[in-house]
C-alpha cells in the first residue's frame, strides 16, 4: 500500500510513501526511543547548539519551508513564511533560555528539604 502527500488545492500528488510493515514500524519506534534517551542525557550546551542550528536553518530557508507548508497544507504563502520565522524564533529562544527554565528549583517546605526538577 502507498500513502501520498497531496496538494489540497490542486489535488496534485507531491510525494508517495510506501506502507511500513509491523517490523519496520517497531524498528522506527525503537530508534526514536533510543534517540529520546540519548537526548535526555545530552548536555544543555550541546542541546542549545543543536536548537540554535535548527533555528538558523529555518531562518535561512524561510521560503523553502514556506513553500512546503503551502503545497502540503494549503497555507497562504505569507502565513507560511510567518509561521516558519516564528518557529525559528521559538527554537532560538529555547536554545538561549532552556537551561535556566530546566534548572532545579529549591522549594521551601516547612519540614525537611525539597527541590523540583523537570525531566
Amino acid at each position: 500500500m502507498t500513502y501520498q502527500s497531496t496538494n489540497p488545492n490542486t489535488g496534485k500528488i507531491l510525494k508517495s510513501f510506501e506502507h511500513l510493515s509491523s517490523a519496520q514500524l517497531e524498528a522506527s519506534l525503537a530508534q526514536a526511543e533510543s534517540c529520546s534517551q540519548a537526548w535526555k542525557h545530552t548536555s544543555y550546551a550541546a542541546r542549545a547548539k543543536i536548537l540554535a542550528r535548527a533555528a538558523s536553518l529555518l531562518h535561512a530557508h524561510v521560503d523553502d519551508f514556506a513553500k512546503l507548508a503551502t503545497l502540503e497544507m494549503g497555507k497562504r504563502i505569507d502565513e507560511a513564511r510567518a509561521e516558519v520565522k516564528f518557529s525559528g524564533d521559538i527554537l532560538a529562544y529555547y536554545a538561549q533560555h532552556a537551561e535556566a527554565f530546566l534548572a532545579p528549583v529549591k522549594l521551601n517546605p516547612k519540614v525537611g528539604e525539597a527541590h523540583m526538577e523537570s525531566s
